[in-house]
């Protein structure tokens, strides 16, 4: 019989202010009325201020489902990418870079045994989803769905097989993520070419699906051919390898938008009032990116906050290590950015899962 730690609906009906989160972003998106300022820009076929029109690109990928899909959500990068809203340049270069540590934490999820045919499981499917319908959405329903069906920090702790990792899925993340993630990013903001910067965003936009597919193939044929099945234990494509690496570029990151921006903070991340300009495609994107932002990178500093109070509950940390853990997560984000933070959280969680000895479950349901 389970206890009210590990009641999927208890914990459930605790998780509930992550559905708020999510409900509360959705209805800030306003994915209509952007629509309509990005339909507008359809019909003109053109982006840009005057004298620097650009036009919009209709075919990338050559599938017609794809490019359709994917044109707006482009398209909806565009101010940032030319630098016509110079403000949304700063924001996005850092949210974009930041996101890799979250897709880490997912695709290191994912692999986990006891999250097997869990919705933490579907790592490539989130991440593509969160393309399309909002990272900022969907990250706290994704944190919901785990607090619910994933194992309790008791249940881990206690079983190694569920705890461990699959690492014959890891080693391809690394080079996968640098290369089709984190580099066409920085080509998006840093290449000469205007036109070129549109269509490597084109490109970026299904990326997150492209790398979880490549990597089940690698994984599965690769690694079995005599030479590449070291990889499995090679310390230069681990788990640990990949978190380095990413959060190094992230920090990097962080640190050049703070030292080197010539706008302040506020301006970067806190989503401006309605009454403070016309909603142009400019500003109507900066503002609906500035919400994703918060609410993706709040929702999952959030979650890890509550996977620390889990580990409380189940008796895997005492008070004074509960609280240390607590009090780290905003320093590590003021220090390095939110994804820095959380990921620099879940590797904590991750030793102390694999240290602790449990003690005794305490009153604190989660």
């Amino acid at each position: 019989m389970s206890t009210l730690q590990e009641n999927r609906l208890v914990r459930a009906v605790l998780a509930l202010p992550f559905l708020a989160l999510s409900w509360y972003c959705r209805k800030w998106l306003n994915f209509d009325h952007a629509m309509a300022l990005l339909r507008d820009r359809f019909d003109q076929n053109k982006f840009g201020p005057e004298g620097a029109h650009m036009p919009v690109i209709w075919k990338h990928f050559g599938v017609h489902s794809i490019d359709y899909n994917l044109r707006g959500i482009a398209a909806f990068f565009v101010p940032s990418l030319l630098g016509t809203d110079a403000i949304s340049w700063w924001q996005m270069i850092f949210f974009l870079t930041d996101l890799a540590p979250i897709y880490v934490i997912w695709l290191l999820e994912s692999c986990r045994r006891g999250n097997a045919w869990t919705p933490a499981y579907m790592a490539t499917l989130w991440g593509y989803a969160s393309q399309l319908l909002g990272i900022g959405f969907l990250a706290p329903i994704y944190c919901f769905l785990y607090f619910v069906f994933s194992p309790t920090a008791s249940q881990l702790a206690s079983n190694s097989q569920a705890r461990s990792l699959k690492k014959e899925y890891i080693p391809f993340y690394l080079p996968l993520l640098l290369v089709l993630h984190n580099g066409l990013v920085f080509l998006m903001y840093f290449a000469p070419d205007p036109m070129a910067r549109y269509r490597y965003n084109f490109t970026w936009q299904p990326m997150i699906f492209v790398i979880g597919f490549l990597n089940v193939v690698l994984s599965l044929t690769l690694l079995r051919v005599p030479g590449f099945s070291s990889l499995k234990t090679s310390p230069l494509f681990s788990a640990k390898a990949l978190s380095i690496a990413v959060s190094i570029l992230s920090f990097s990151v962080w640190a050049y938008v703070w030292l080197c921006s010539p706008f302040p903070g506020r301006g970067i991340f806190i989503p401006i009032r309605v009454d403070e300009a016309p909603m142009e495609l400019g500003l109507h994107a900066r503002r609906t990116l500035q919400f994703d932002l918060l609410s993706s990178f709040g929702g999952s500093l959030a979650w890890m906050a509550g996977l620390f109070l889990d580990m409380y509950a189940g008796g895997v940390i005492q008070g004074q290590e509960l609280l240390t853990a607590l009090l780290t997560l905003p320093a590590v984000t003021a220090i390095g950015g939110p994804g820095v933070a959380v990921l620099n959280g879940w590797w904590w969680r991750e030793r102390k899962l694999t240290s602790r000895r449990l003690g005794a479950k305490r009153c604190i349901i989660l």
